[in-house]
């Protein structure tokens, strides 16, 4: 059997599949929808690693200010070439990616310098952390300098 001869079958079978999927998707999906996503959720739970007993903490990292004056100063170029003054748009963070939940942990030991505003009293809050990924037309990785 050639490639274009089951090519051009799957085509066919999803050509089909398009004119019949009205007649038989909701009933499909009020049937199977809650089942199926009950099993797959199972299964991620199962499969997962295990979260550390203890919570993840900061650590700057060598040269961070480097990089970070780097990503400002790249960012700052790119803007400024793609858009005229007053009309900047965002360049990242237009596309949500992911979102988990975690813990955000105000520590007993803070600096006084440092204790304002949720930061003031040692406390523990519930987080949401969203993920995101770079607007339509920021430039490639590999033009800007990023660690």
């Amino acid at each position: 059997m050639s490639w274009k001869l089951l090519h051009d079958g799957l085509v066919r079978l999803l050509n089909l599949e398009r004119r019949i999927d009205p007649f038989f998707r909701p009933a499909a999906d009020a049937l199977l929808r809650s089942p199926v996503a009950s099993l797959a959720q199972a299964w991620l739970r199962a499969t997962r690693a295990r979260p550390p007993a203890t919570p993840a903490f900061e650590s700057q990292v060598a040269g961070e200010d480097e990089y970070l004056e780097s990503i400002i100063t790249s960012m700052a170029a790119y803007m400024n070439a793609q858009y005229q003054p007053g009309s900047y748009q965002r360049a990242g963070n237009t596309k949500t990616h992911g979102v988990v939940r975690g813990r955000f942990i105000v520590k007993s030991d803070l600096p006084a310098k440092l204790r304002h505003g949720v930061f003031a009293t040692a406390r523990e809050y519930r987080a949401w952390v969203r993920f995101a990924g770079p607007g339509p037309a920021s430039p490639p990785t590999s033009t800007m300098s990023v660690c």
